[in-house]
């Protein structure tokens, strides 16, 4: 009899276990998407601003030869300024890139377990 319920419990807890197993894994896989998901819209959003940012360049460009009389020059004060533009991100990365980024991963990781 004691047996039999020993049997019962150890098949219990050997279901319970399986269970909580598959949903650990559950609830990885609703984070994961759900980053990864969260990523992709930034990356489409990105791309999005490069193509506006691109197109502002060459308006820019275009006036501001017209003004200064030279396209050649105007184009090269911008290629100067998206470089220098440039060296300020990479100098900054940590501070304006990489931070930000892990900040929405964490708070979306930590997010879950508070629900």
């Amino acid at each position: 009899m004691m047996s039999q319920h020993a049997g019962e419990i150890v098949g219990y807890v050997k279901e319970y276990s399986a269970k909580q197993v598959k949903l650990v894994k559950l609830d990885l896989a609703e984070r994961i998407s759900k980053i990864t998901s969260g990523l992709a819209l930034m990356m489409v959003a990105f791309v999005l601003l490069l193509f506006i940012l691109l197109l502002l360049s060459i308006a820019a460009g275009i006036y501001l030869g017209e003004v200064w009389g030279s396209y050649a020059l105007s184009f090269l004060f911008l290629s100067g300024f998206y470089l220098i533009v440039g060296i300020l991100l990479f100098v900054f990365k940590k501070s304006l890139v990489i931070n930000p980024i892990l900040e929405v991963v964490i708070n979306e990781m930590m997010k879950q377990d508070e629900e």
